[in-house]
């Protein structure tokens, strides 16, 4: 088990990538302090972990990463119930989207305390208790480097994050201490038949045409994603930024749009990648 041993704190998981990371953690050996504002959802996580995981060691403590205060009561459980804290993964996010004409200074702050502040606390009262070859797993998104219009704080968050975990990477390095960031692209993470009610059937068929891998992803990917870079298999990785987005960064507009295209005919999808009549771009451009 890669993380056996090991005591983590991950944030945010009372629902989707949060919950999908406590449950990973748990399967590979780590004792995790698992916070989320929402009681019952986070409830709820404890409970599928020991059901998915028998023998797990699963701490709650629900709370709003508004209070200052919660970075080091977090800490604090960690410490008192295992003895140490070794990874911090960052998961918490406020989504609340609003566009610069309806921008509040209330909401802004909100979003950036959530999103970021919230991450540099947790880091600040860990960092006393953090030995050598601890790990801290930022949260990020596709957003942060492609953004999307309307959504002006939460793009911002997104990109501070990338810097924040540079700047811990560089602070931290001489001791040992990695930091890295995940950016995850579109994410199922309400789980296939909830997305399906929320996302129109049209935009269902939109998603995946701009993917390299022609779909969105599954919370567990991610999850995944986090016990590597947690584990002493990425020892030599910080500062980075992962992106766990199935190719989302990096297929031309072009060839999506060609893709989309390819997708409807008078409303009617008309061929995919996996059948003979596929025809992406063929310029070659």
């Amino acid at each position: 088990m890669q993380l056996s041993g090991k005591s983590a704190i991950i944030t945010g998981a009372g629902f989707g990538i949060g919950r999908a990371v406590a449950v990973e953690f748990a399967r590979e050996g780590a004792f995790i302090v698992i916070t989320d504002r929402n009681q019952p959802g986070v409830e709820e996580t404890a409970h599928l972990v020991r059901t998915e995981v028998p023998d797990a060691r699963v701490c709650v403590l629900s709370g709003d990463l508004l209070d200052a205060g919660l970075a080091l009561h977090l800490v604090e459980l960690c410490l008192s119930e295992s003895g140490r804290v070794d990874i911090l993964v960052n998961n918490a996010a406020d989504q609340t989207v609003a566009t610069l004409a309806r921008e509040t200074d209330e909401h802004w702050e909100r979003v950036i305390t959530v999103n970021v502040t919230a991450m540099m606390r947790l880091a600040r009262a860990a960092e006393p208790h953090l030995k050598s070859g601890a790990a801290i797993v930022n949260m990020s998104s596709l957003t942060g480097n492609v953004a999307l219009p309307g959504r002006l704080a939460y793009n911002t968050s997104k990109t501070a994050i990338i810097g924040l975990t540079r700047a811990l990477a560089v602070e931290l390095g001489p001791r040992n201490i990695r930091a890295n960031a995940i950016l995850p692209g579109h994410i199922m993470s309400v789980g296939e038949e909830v997305w399906k009610e929320r996302i129109s059937e049209r935009d269902q068929k939109i998603f995946p045409t701009t993917y390299a891998l022609y779909r969105v992803g599954h919370p567990r990917e991610v999850a995944r994603a986090a016990v590597f870079l947690a584990s002493e298999e990425a020892s030599f990785i910080t500062g980075h930024c992962l992106a766990v987005d199935g190719g989302g960064g990096i297929l031309n507009p072009e060839e999506a749009i060609f893709r989309t295209a390819a997708l409807f005919d008078g409303g009617t999808p008309t061929a995919t990648p996996d059948s003979d009549d596929w025809k992406p771009n063929a310029t070659g451009n």
